[in-house]
């Protein structure tokens, strides 16, 4: 009559399983991290001062004229100045450990994965999660200086009473629609209600037909947007990177 493994209790008590060397595996929450790959990969670095500060000229004076010999010109100065203002925020993880903990890990049989690397794979994940969960996301009201302007910050869709914006296809995203639920059409310092040129290209579809091609073209053309590239075979240059 033959033996099952688990009765042959000499074996068991003098043989370990079959255990890893230096690998685990994670079960990660997100395929991609789009928000970490743009930090990591596409990041600008910014050096010094207690805020981001630019200067954007929208509109000009409007002193340019078709005239007469001999006309009179009458000087005039117009502010065409705004100035773009983002606060920096600052994120950070950490993990802990004790002495005993490290003495107890260190012995390649016992310490069969490195306690330090789990510690750090755990910080490091929930720092990748914070940063692509606030990516996509507004402040928490216009005050809040603690979060990201995350991308709905910019790219808008809400009109001041909370509406969408159901226009055909228009620069027409001007309302920042807040994680306390209200609105505001200041955007990084400018208002959008009074200046035209800061607000975000809208359009609302029903279906994937020929009036949302139409639509898609127009956005294409007036932001000067291109696609991201797509990976269908990383090993044939021909095909490696497409729009």
């Amino acid at each position: 009559m033959g033996v099952k493994n688990a009765d042959l209790a000499d074996l068991i008590s003098v043989t370990i399983n079959d255990l890893p060397v230096q690998e685990f595996e994670v079960g990660w929450d997100n395929q991609d991290y789009e928000a970490c790959r743009i930090y990591q990969n596409e990041r600008m670095v910014i050096d010094g001062g207690t805020q981001i500060e630019r200067k954007i000229m929208l509109d000009e004076s409007g002193n340019a004229r078709y005239r007469r010999a001999y006309d009179t010109d009458e000087p005039k100065v117009g502010d065409v100045m705004h100035t773009i203002k983002v606060p920096w925020t600052r994120i950070g993880t950490n993990y802990s450990w004790d002495d005993f903990e490290l003495l107890q890990n260190k012995n390649n049989a016992e310490g069969f994965i490195d306690l330090m690397k789990i510690r750090r794979v755990d910080g490091l994940w929930s720092l990748a999660e914070l940063i692509e969960d606030r990516f996509w996301k507004t402040p928490e009201s216009k005050t809040d200086d603690l979060y990201p302007y995350g991308v709905p910050y910019y790219i808008t869709m809400f009109m001041g009473d909370g509406s969408i914006n159901t226009s055909t296809g228009a620069f027409q995203g001007e309302w920042i629609k807040y994680q306390d639920g209200n609105y505001d059409s200041v955007c990084a310092n400018i208002d959008s209600a009074s200046e035209a040129k800061w607000r975000n290209w809208t359009a609302v579809y029903t279906a994937i037909d020929n009036a949302f091609l139409k639509s898609f073209r127009l956005a294409f053309m007036y932001t000067r947007f291109k696609a991201p590239l797509i990976i269908n075979d990383p090993q044939n240059k021909r095909a490696a990177a497409k729009r």
